[in-house]
């Protein structure tokens, strides 16, 4: 009989698994339920929408950036779509390889005739958006702008036929290209040849084993600190444009020499992007600063007279096909050449700096005389891998924005493989690498566009300008590249970060006391990660302060979740002559290497009765600690001859358990409870809840 327990602490905290005290059975099967649906592989993210998702037309030339708005909007509806290309597919019932094959062809092509003109616009307004920026990130890199051309036709062309997320571009984009920059200036454009073919076939391993997932592992204060840092490096290599010699060389194949190669390691102003303002090279006349000031301002101007037209109902719709970044472009070449010349002035174009000539493509060993892969693997293996790891997050992320706005679901180990196969193909054909562009995603979604003919015509009109309007590309002032880049990089940036962090370095007294919005505190954990993610990025190494977020974020998450580990309650019951024979300890929260020690400390080992009992009903084993934990808890009280039961281990926790079975010989028995719902409908109430005696056995 029991003596009336006390409880230890209040059962009005969740665990961490969501366990609701006044439900923990409910709330566990539906611990149980989520865990079944991450199984499936349809992970459901929180993603905020674009900046101005819901507009006719805005302006999205944004690189490498999550959309920032609050609420989820649907922009094309794809539940729709997909049930009427499930119920038009002829081929759906067949099961011989023939069927097989044009069921996959079906699923990826088919397009309503309604809808193809809209996709075709879409189309159009992506190539058009994608030009102009693959152009300024060439020059990011430091490598001829025809190649940033070249690579993003090869990764359209492959993405059209590979990639796992309908309408998803990729192309030459802005995170490849500044880590291609340290690669060009140290070891030269072969080198880098080869970092992208090593680059494409790491994320054809991770393809092959499942590694599409591994986006869900990075927090979203890494991303912001990720894009946040990258905006800065993007919009310091602008600077560049206002140099007197320009780090482009003519020749595809530049090798540096002694004099020039490793110029990025000297001092601290040549860490990270600030090396533009010490790196030796001589700035223009102040003449020519002046004009290209000035077209810089030109461009700015149009870009914001064209996002306010996009609002207009009047004007949107016509301008939604033509981006600001093409506008701003092409009022900077008509102000070149009808005021800037005539006036006596001159700036640079990308004709004077590396003529795009619109060559045949050709192969890297074609184009190169390539040095021995071997001889180079040393310098290309951490660029490669920094790659890997910046494109996948990126792609992944831009998938999962897309599967949000278009309610659909789509493979990420085939975008994985999309990639990886576009990056080998860009590597064997003289390319630069690239990954997926949420920016030009949006775009897409923002013109209807969310299948695989928009991209398709994107590839078109790429190629149309490479092969044959090359000569449009030559004539583009470098002034207005670098004025499109720093509008693009002020719509990218995070702005509302600084918020965030200056709110959550207060107490909460100054923050109710002196600030309206004190209630956007968010962790000071995740505040350290968003800053020092952001610093890494621009001083050291894109990957590097990725990884350290995700460490930070994860050792703050176990830590808080240590602390949730509660005893609930503990119970003493006596015997018929009124002696304790048996305690119960009752927890809740995750049992895992972070609060082992928070575990162990609850127990009396010297006072507790000869019986303990560990109900677990709100409590996850989550690992080997776990386990080792109640082990050497055990063995503990079996030197003073007491026994440790363990009783509702949770059915999940068990098959865990049962392979470890023989290093617990202190636990005398073990015990798993189960939770049993109907099939049809997964929230009708608990019908049987049981125990399932697994073994028992009595230690002498």
């Amino acid at each position: 009989m029991s003596t009336g327990g006390r409880d230890v602490e209040p059962r009005a905290e969740a665990d961490a698994n969501g366990a609701q005290p006044d439900s923990p059975v409910g709330a566990r099967a539906e611990h149980q339920r989520g865990s079944g649906s991450q199984s499936s592989g349809v992970v459901t993210t929180d993603v905020p929408a674009a900046a101005g998702a819901g507009e006719v037309c805005v302006d999205l030339e944004r690189e490498d950036t999550l959309p920032t708005a609050p609420e989820k909007t649907i922009l094309c509806d794809g539940e729709t779509y997909i049930k009427e290309r499930d119920e038009k597919n002829p081929f759906k019932h067949r099961t011989d390889l023939y069927g097989k094959a044009m069921n996959l062809v079906w699923n990826d092509w088919y397009i309503p005739k309604r809808d193809i003109p809209r996709e075709s616009l879409a189309g159009l307004a992506v190539g058009l958006s994608v030009l102009p920026e693959v152009v300024a990130f060439a020059l990011v890199a430091g490598v001829p702008p025809a190649m940033a051309i070249h690579t993003s036709v090869i990764l359209a062309a492959v993405g059209v036929v590979t990639g796992g997320r309908p309408g998803l571009v990729q192309a030459a984009s802005g995170s490849i290209a500044v880590i291609s920059k340290d690669v060009v200036a140290d070891h030269g454009v072969p080198t880098l040849f080869y970092a992208v073919l090593v680059f494409g076939f790491i994320q054809l391993a991770i393809s092959a084993f499942g590694g599409g997932k591994l986006i869900t592992l990075v927090p979203h204060p890494v991303m912001i600190g990720f894009v946040n840092g990258l905006t800065v490096i993007i919009a310091l290599a602008q600077v560049r444009a206002f140099k007197a010699t320009q780090d482009i060389p003519d020749d595809i194949c530049f090798v540096p020499g002694e004099t020039d190669a490793g110029t990025s390691r000297r001092g601290l102003l040549q860490l990270g992007g600030f090396q533009v303002f010490d790196d030796g090279r001589t700035w223009v006349e102040p003449s020519e600063a002046g004009w290209m000031l000035f077209i810089v301002a030109v461009v700015v101007v149009t870009m914001i007279i064209h996002k306010y037209l996009c609002g207009n109902k009047k004007f949107g719709r016509y301008l939604n096909v033509f981006p600001a970044s093409l506008a701003a472009i092409v009022v900077a070449i008509v102000v070149e050449f009808a005021i800037v010349r005539p006036a006596g002035g001159r700036t640079k174009s990308i004709g004077d700096i590396a003529k795009v000539t619109g060559d045949l493509y050709k192969t890297t060993w074609q184009e190169c005389d390539m040095p021995q892969f071997f001889d180079e693997l040393p310098n290309i293996i951490v660029p490669a891998l920094t790659m890997t790891a910046v494109g996948l997050m990126e792609t992944l992320m831009t998938q999962q924005i897309m599967d949000e706005y278009t309610s659909m679901r789509t493979n990420s180990n085939r975008e994985v493989f999309s990639q990886g196969a576009s990056n080998v193909v860009a590597g064997m054909f003289a390319g630069m690498g690239g990954c997926g562009m949420i920016a030009q995603c949006m775009v897409n979604l923002q013109s209807g566009g969310y299948r695989r003919l928009s991209t398709f015509v994107a590839f078109l009109l790429l190629l149309l300008v490479d092969t044959v309007a090359y000569e449009f590309i030559n004539v583009v002032p470098l002034a207005s590249l670098a004025g499109v880049m720093w509008v693009v990089t002020t719509q990218s940036f995070f702005w509302h970060s600084f918020k965030l962090i200056w709110l959550s370095i207060h107490p909460r007294k100054w923050r109710e006391r002196y600030y309206a919005a004190g209630h956007q505190k968010i962790n000071r954990v995740d505040v350290l990660a968003i800053v020092v993610v952001t610093l890494m990025v621009i001083f050291t190494n894109m990957a590097l302060g990725v990884g350290v977020g995700i460490v930070l974020c994860a050792l703050g998450f176990a830590w808080k979740s240590g602390q949730n580990l509660r005893l609930l309650k503990r119970e003493e019951f006596t015997d018929g002559k009124g002696r304790v024979v048996r305690a119960v300890y009752e927890f809740s929260g995750p049992l895992f290497f972070a609060s082992a020690k928070r575990f162990q400390d609850y127990f009396d080992r010297r006072t507790d009765p000869p019986m303990i009992e560990i109900h677990c009903r709100e409590m996850s084993l989550m690992d080997f600690s776990a386990l080792d934990a109640i082990n050497h808890l055990a063995g503990a009280y079996r030197e003073l001859g007491k026994e440790v039961h363990l009783r509702y281990v949770r059915e999940e926790c068990m098959g865990m358990y049962k392979k470890a079975e023989d290093m617990m010989a202190h636990v005398a028995s073990v015990e798993t409870y189960t939770v049993r719902r109907t099939i049809e409908d997964h929230d009708a109430p608990i019908e049987e809840d049981y125990m399932e005696h697994y073994k028992d056995r009595i230690v002498a």
